[in-house]
């Protein structure tokens, strides 16, 4: 996934690496929320959407929204010469130029029924045509309207993460030993979704992330010990025992079979049995604590990367914070802060030169989304529906469609940005 392969402390597959550091924050933060953007294609989970996973082949537009590169209509709105616009969506005559901005998102709040009776939970993920949502134990998909609560799903226990491919196989972990999967034709129907454990009783999961088809979970062990699995068709394959830090965050998967584990204060690159550690240069600012990252993919190679988080323990006042990646040297260096809001929980690549961000805006509402233009940190020209306060975690279908999750006055609120 990424163009240089830092340094690598090659280990068996499940046994201890080095010692643990305690430096990844309190287990938690829901993974996949700001995965990849791959050039051609759509977004990916984790993240991706997720927030943290692979992408959609061949980009192409949303059901409702967007348009393919190029021009065309997707379902429920009209063209536009060279861009293609759609109601609620889509680019302005002319549309956006290849590598850069394709203009501001316009939001709309989602409804789900019935609606969610907690906040806990909660986690988005989404393809072109289709997006899941988790709260509680529940499972929640929307094709473009309504999220509807799959019927008769239970995951048992609070979900910590879904997923989605873009074959459309849908995966949750909880904040335990236990996950669903479906891999089959049809994941509408319940008894389609399958158990799979991690195999250790004190292994718990802590997110997901994917590239294409292939599935990775984190975890956190019996020590707290940062974890890795890769799905088996079947279930769960542990090929890390110990990443070398406690309480993962968040994973992206590349391209090239890499897996990005975000800790508190930096990222671990894995790869073929070997994993390195890429430090954050704060340039002198003050400790950050990092929550959430995404990257764009070139053919095979990151090209862009992004973190996301707020002042550390020690900082003396509270901010947004960003980081981004030396492509070349592995490492991370800290950006300008603009002090305008709280934490940033969330990132997503929305674009060859693009990021959304957003988190808690503590006294600044107006400043809940953030824009990364290629150039410069700034608030997004459209900010999404007051009615969510804090966002938890962040999706993308295409560069064109953005999907966020979190609290607000009113409980749980989803919503769904278009361009």
């Amino acid at each position: 996934m990424r163009a240089l392969l830092i340094s690598l402390v090659v280990l068996s597959a499940c046994g201890p690496l080095t010692p643990i550091k305690v430096d990844a924050g309190s287990a938690g933060g829901t993974a996949g929320a700001g995965g990849g953007f791959s050039f051609g294609g759509g977004s990916a989970t984790g993240g991706g959407m997720p927030t943290g996973g692979g992408s959609a082949t061949g980009g192409g537009s949303a059901t409702g929204g967007g348009s393919a590169t190029g021009g065309g209509s997707a379902t429920g709105g009209g063209s536009a010469t060279g861009g293609g616009s759609a109601t609620g969506g889509g680019g302005a005559t002319g549309g956006g130029s290849a590598g850069g901005s394709i203009g501001p998102f316009t939001w709309q709040s989602m409804s789900m029924v019935p609606v969610p009776t907690t906040t806990n939970g909660a986690a988005i993920s989404a393809r072109q045509g289709e997006a899941w949502m988790t709260a509680g134990t529940s499972l929640y998909r929307s094709t473009g309207g309504t999220f509807n609560q799959l019927t008769g799903f239970s995951l048992g226990s609070t979900a910590k993460d879904v997923v989605v491919t873009p074959a459309g196989k849908v995966f949750v972990v909880s904040a335990s030993t236990s996950s669903m999967y479906c891999t089959a034709a049809d994941c509408t129907v319940a008894t389609n979704f399958l158990p799979a454990l991690t195999g250790g009783s004190s292994d718990y999961f802590d997110g997901l992330c994917n590239s294409g088809e292939t599935v990775f979970a984190i975890a956190n062990g019996n020590n707290s010990q940062a974890m890795l699995f890769e799905f088996n068709g079947t279930g769960w394959t542990k090929v890390n025992n110990d990443l070398g830090f406690t309480n993962p965050k968040r994973c992206i998967a590349g391209p090239a079979g890499e897996v990005y584990v975000l800790g508190r204060t930096f990222v671990v690159r894995y790869e073929g049995g070997g994993f390195g550690q890429e430090n954050v240069n704060l340039m002198g600012q003050s400790i950050a604590e990092w929550n959430d990252m995404a990257f764009t993919f070139g053919p095979g190679a990151a090209v862009d990367a992004m973190l996301v988080g707020g002042i550390g323990s020690g900082g003396s006042v509270t901010g947004y914070r960003y980081a981004r990646r030396d492509v070349a040297g592995g490492g991370w260096t800290a950006l300008p802060i603009p002090m305008i809001g709280s934490v940033l929980n969330s990132i997503v690549a929305v674009g060859p030169t693009e990021y959304l961000a957003a988190g808690a805006p503590g006294g600044t509402p107006a400043n809940r989304f953030m824009l990364w233009n290629g150039m410069a940190w700034a608030a997004s020209t459209n900010q999404p529906p007051a009615a969510l306060v804090t966002v938890n975690d962040a999706a993308t279908s295409t560069d064109r469609e953005v999907f966020l999750i979190g609290t607000g006055g009113s409980g749980l609120v989803v919503i769904r940005g278009r361009r």
